[in-house]
């Protein structure tokens, strides 16, 4: 989930005006940020508007120079499912989805619960995150299964007869007429979807928060013209506060392996499809590049050629070590990359961020124009929050006890707690592993973007082979062509990394049950 704010978003026309900086900008301090832009006090003299980039990279000046020397926090991390919401007719032959979504969420943020709830982009979804974030011990992995089914409970306790809570990367029927309930016909896209235009996905199934459908429709106003068709999809990530930058690299080579083992969409509007996951149709569906960005056209009114959509893979590493492997061109922002490096941010940081900041922001509220730059972060979240990468280097909120975060993204939720926890502490057990033994995952970053498009094929995690490390403790990388089994269980010279779990847990001198516990999660 974005960055919801309470107001009126603009349209793409009035963003547009306020995503670049131009010399001579003022900034403007609201003495009431609930106030519309229109009810702001205005000094007596000239001034111009205040653009979203500029001071989204004030803000993250003010909050790299707060934080940059924060260190030793213990581990704290939590994980997002989103679910949604079914109904089955009597005789069961028919499954719908149910438009209730924000009504749910609105009871149970009402009421005294032991997890927390959002809203989500479509209307019958429903996001569930742990009431507090586990911590760093091995017995904090054994609570996750039981945050899932606490969540399960308390919407399940609200729902009617024959209606269902369900954990799902894509519904199937998706798309397909009738597929909601209540029932919406579309008739004419235009009239009926004035923000989507979408000929099968009906405008009442997305969230009435205003920023969702404005979404949408800026997307679609910014690359000027309708994109594929649109589907909302679930997505289940993990969420781990990691205070190294050396474990966000070693993660990465990991996105395309754990994409093709959680691959869980095989259907769209009904249709078998000759793909497992929902990646490339949600990357296409919030693609909001122009002709002239995705190269088909000469550049003439936009800046730069953009290879891949703002939901797509990572596209480089973050430690200085590892800059040999990033063997792909990086288009950046050179105007973004001095302005941090002036202000004496780690270059490899500055280069990382002055990539997000080719992109514009595609939402933009009236009362949320004028900002103190230094207590506040919403422009540059509006630009990293809607960079949507496989995985996340997310900075502190300013004046925050919240840490460096790491957001791993790629992996697609499942039916059962019971999986969707396996997955989570799979990779919080391997992010122990990697720090404790030192191991080094890296590949170049031309391989990982191979390994994504493997990840994607039908079946993949079982017939295709990935590029991956199999000497990670020595500093010469030996790269071989290994299936996901191998990756997992060891092979082909590659120790594997659920026996490096075995090992850790032996040599944390844990408990039987414990280590039993954990294994049988994650080894699934």
């Amino acid at each position: 989930m974005g960055l919801l704010v309470v107001g009126e978003p603009l349209n793409w026309e009035d963003t547009k005006k306020h995503a670049e900086y131009k010399t001579g900008g003022l900034f403007l301090r609201s003495l009431n940020l609930n106030t519309s832009a229109q009810e702001l006090i205005f000094p007596p003299f000239p001034q111009q508007i205040p653009y979203r980039r500029e001071h989204g990279l004030e803000q993250l000046i003010h909050i790299y120079n707060q934080y940059k020397d924060r260190c030793c926090d213990t581990l704290k991390w939590g994980d997002e499912v989103e679910y949604m919401i079914c109904r089955g007719n009597e005789a069961g032959k028919k499954i719908q989805l149910v438009l209730k979504g924000e009504d749910i969420f609105e009871e149970l943020d009402c009421e005294q619960q032991d997890e927390l709830w959002r809203p989500e982009y479509a209307s019958y979804m429903l996001e569930g995150t742990p009431g507090q974030p586990y911590g760093g011990t091995l017995n904090d992995l054994l609570k996750v299964e039981r945050s899932m089914l606490r969540r399960r409970k308390q919407v399940e306790a609200k729902l009617e007869e024959n209606e269902y809570l369900v954990a799902y990367s894509t519904f199937p029927r998706l798309g397909c007429e009738k597929f909601t309930i209540p029932e919406v016909v579309i008739n004419d896209p235009v009239t009926d979807n004035p923000f989507t235009q979408s000929e099968f996905f009906p405008e009442r199934a997305i969230n009435r928060h205003p920023r969702f459908p404005t979404l949408s429709q800026n997307i679609r106003h910014r690359r000027g013209k309708k994109g594929h068709k649109k589907y909302a999809s679930n997505i289940s990530n993990l969420l781990n506060s990691v205070d190294m930058l050396s474990s966000p690299d070693k993660l990465i080579p990991m996105t395309p392996i754990m994409l093709a083992i959680s691959a869980a969409s095989p259907i769209f509007r009904g249709l078998l499809a000759d793909v497992d996951t929902r990646w490339s149709v949600i990357s296409a569906s919030v693609d909001c590049r122009t002709e002239e960005e995705k190269g088909s056209v000469p550049l003439k009114n936009d800046k730069y050629v953009i290879p891949k959509s703002r939901y797509a893979s990572v596209s480089s590493y973050l430690m200085d070590e590892n800059q040999k492997y990033n063997d792909m061109k990086l288009v950046i922002n050179p105007e973004a990359e001095k302005k941090l490096l002036d202000a004496g941010m780690d270059p490899v940081l500055a280069t990382h961020f002055a990539h997000l900041f080719i992109r514009d922001p595609v939402t933009l509220w009236g009362n949320k124009i004028y900002l103190d730059d230094e207590k506040e972060s919403d422009h540059f979240e509006n630009i990293q929050s809607t960079n949507w990468q496989t995985l996340r280097f997310k900075p502190p909120p300013p004046n925050s006890p919240i840490g460096w975060r790491v957001e791993f993204r790629p992996m697609e939720v499942q039916f059962t707690e019971f999986e969707n926890a396996a997955h989570s502490i799979f990779i919080v057990l391997l992010t122990r592993v990697i720090l404790s033994y030192h191991l080094n995952l890296t590949v170049p970053i031309s391989k990982v973007e191979e390994n994504m498009k493997r990840a994607e094929h039908r079946d993949a995690v079982l017939k295709q082979k990935f590029y991956f490390r199999t000497n990670p403790d020595e500093e010469t990388p030996k790269i071989l062509e290994l299936s996901c089994d191998e990756v997992i269980n060891g092979g082909r010279g590659f120790f594997g990394l659920i026996p490096y779990m075995r090992k850790y847990l032996d040599d944390s001198g844990t408990d039987i049950k414990t280590r039993c516990k954990i294994l049988s999660m994650a080894s699934v």
